[in-house]
């Protein structure tokens, strides 16, 4: 609802960080998640989608799966492996983490909207009314 009514019109920007937490196989799956957002935006969130409604298959998984994953959802395989282990998908998910430790995000997930910071999963009207505040400052 937040994507259709107010990002998909122009009046707000989505920007995801990501939360490392220290985790080896989620760094992988950030890592790969920022490549193939590097590719197309849209095989970020495909990514994302995925690997948050399967994250229970992922607690140990090794660089090959991860690579093979991105594939199957899409991604160029030469570019995705050149990202990952390359370092540069790497570097973009630790940037934005280190973003994310500097602003004091310590929970998951964060919405910060204007000079409002909502914490957790939120009723749409409590976003809305954020949002419509945020427009009007």
């Amino acid at each position: 609802m937040i994507v259709d009514e107010f990002v998909a019109t122009g009046q707000v920007q989505l920007i995801f960080i990501d939360a490392l937490d220290g985790v080896a196989s989620a760094t992988r799956l950030h890592t790969m998640a920022h490549c193939m957002g590097l590719q197309d935006p849209a095989l970020f969130w495909k990514a994302h989608d995925f690997i948050f409604s399967t994250q229970t298959q992922f607690y140990s998984v090794d660089d090959q799966t991860v690579i093979e994953t991105g594939v199957t959802l899409g991604a160029d395989q030469a570019q995705l492996e050149t990202c990952y282990y390359g370092g540069d998908g790497t570097k973009g998910v630790e940037t934005t983490a280190a973003f994310r430790d500097e602003q004091g995000v310590r929970g998951r997930p964060v919405f910060d909207i204007g000079e409002t910071r909502l914490f957790g999963n939120q009723d749409f009207q409590l976003f809305a009314e954020a949002i419509q505040t945020a427009l009007e400052q």
